[in-house]
């Protein structure tokens, strides 16, 4: 499912952003299976603070995480006190949560699967938290695993 992305490649989703609108203005088995099956593709954007600068890799776009740098992510409350992890479906999304330029905006880009490792220990996660926004909890993450035979 999380195929090698090419980081230099623009994080844009539109057939996601597509799929959220179109299950937030009509919930149906539809619309849930649209967005299920953009989710198993889409690239998402997660801001991180890192505790020291990333090593520059001969690779263009590439930065290499130094051995013992911590990585903070701030998490979105939702209103019953739940933390959520905030992804991005593009950089215009992401500005609307951050007022840091894009060039100090450290970011990870990452799949569905890798949006997991992340949600081990909170609700869930929110895509687009400061536009319109869809909360996916852990009950429908296990939902989606089941159905897509995911673990």
């Amino acid at each position: 499912m999380d195929n090698k992305m090419d980081i230099n490649k623009a994080v844009e989703n539109p057939a996601m952003v597509t799929a959220i609108n179109n299950l937030l203005a009509c919930n149906t088995a539809e619309t849930r299976k649209s967005f299920e099956d953009e989710l198993l593709k889409v690239r998402f954007l997660l801001p991180v603070e890192l505790s020291e600068e990333p090593t520059p890799s001969k690779e263009e776009g590439k930065k290499t995480i130094n051995q013992g740098t911590r990585i903070s992510i701030q998490m979105q409350g939702d209103s019953n006190g739940k933390q959520l992890l905030p992804v991005f479906t593009d950089w215009n999304e992401l500005r609307k949560w951050t007022e840091k330029p894009d060039s100090e905006t450290e970011t990870f880009v990452l799949g569905y699967k890798n949006v997991l490792s992340f949600v081990k220990n909170c609700g869930g996660f929110v895509i687009n938290p400061r536009g319109k926004y869809l909360i996916v909890t852990l009950s429908m993450i296990d939902e989606i695993n089941k159905k897509f035979k995911m673990k």
